[in-house]
């Protein structure tokens, strides 16, 4: 197998790493890129190109000169590692102003082990630290069972406006993917929560008990930050082969799971 020198500038020595030690470049761009999908979709500014057409050299070099050094600021502050995939990390506003939101790209060397509770605390101080109230992490490896309830718990506050609730989501490399162009993934047009559920419930005399139920797991609800009691109205396409196809109006309401009846 044929080794690269690299230079280590603080032991200012040269390691040999074998090409299996090196980032991925192209995957770890193919990661941003949904990011920003993730985000246009959620109404949050972005403040970086589009990443698209940009080749892995001209990638490397973004990031590069582009780390957000607040952020690197508080990963030492908690003595969190730092490598090409956590400079990836950047915080957004939303674009009414209400919110931030920390996307987060987990240390590779933070992840020998599934991710553990240690990992989920110095990812929620990250977010207070960093004046935000919304957290998105990405890691390699999945979440231990105590490590998913601590997050999935944080979510279930569905009595809180939308701007005051600390809310955390987390998604693994391979969960990590653009659901909003698949062709069998509904067109979301609105989420109501809070006030404007209650308006938007009464006005056309509706009971949100009565919708079928969309479990907050789900990719859908996930992607597009649903938290359970919100509803989700969507449109759908619906047909076979034989029948034309039509486009109807749906409405989901968000459970945090779906008892089955005995």
């Amino acid at each position: 197998m044929e080794d690269l020198q690299i230079l280590d500038e603080d032991e200012e020595n040269y390691q040999i790493l074998s090409k299996q030690d090196q980032p991925d470049i192209d995957y770890l761009k193919g990661l941003k890129e949904t990011s920003h999908v993730f985000l246009t979709v959620n109404d949050f500014v972005i403040e970086e190109p589009d990443f698209r057409d940009f080749t892995e050299e001209e990638f490397i070099e973004y990031m590069e000169d582009n780390t957000n050094e607040e952020i690197l600021k508080k990963f030492n502050n908690l003595n969190i590692p730092e490598d090409f995939r956590s400079s990836m990390s950047n915080v957004y506003k939303s674009k009414d102003g209400k919110n931030s939101i920390f996307i987060y790209f987990l240390p590779t060397s933070t992840q020998k082990t599934n991710v553990g509770i240690d990992v989920i605390k110095s990812f929620c101080k990250l977010i207070v630290l960093l004046g935000c109230n919304e957290g998105v992490m990405i890691s390699e490896k999945p979440l231990t069972s105590k490590s998913r309830e601590s997050l999935e718990s944080s979510n279930v506050k569905s009595y809180c406006p939308r701007d005051q609730v600390y809310n955390v989501i987390s998604y693994t490399d391979d969960m990590f993917i653009n659901v909003v162009d698949h062709c069998l993934t509904p067109e979301v047009l609105k989420i109501y929560s809070g006030d404007e559920l209650d308006t938007f419930l009464e006005k056309e005399k509706m009971n949100k008990n009565h919708f079928p139920k969309m479990i907050i797991s789900d990719p859908i609800a996930k992607f597009y930050r649903a938290r359970v009691g919100d509803v989700i109205m969507m449109k759908r396409k619906t047909g076979n082969r034989d029948t034309l196809i039509n486009e109807q109006i749906v409405y989901r309401v968000i459970v945090y799971g779906i008892t089955k009846k005995k």
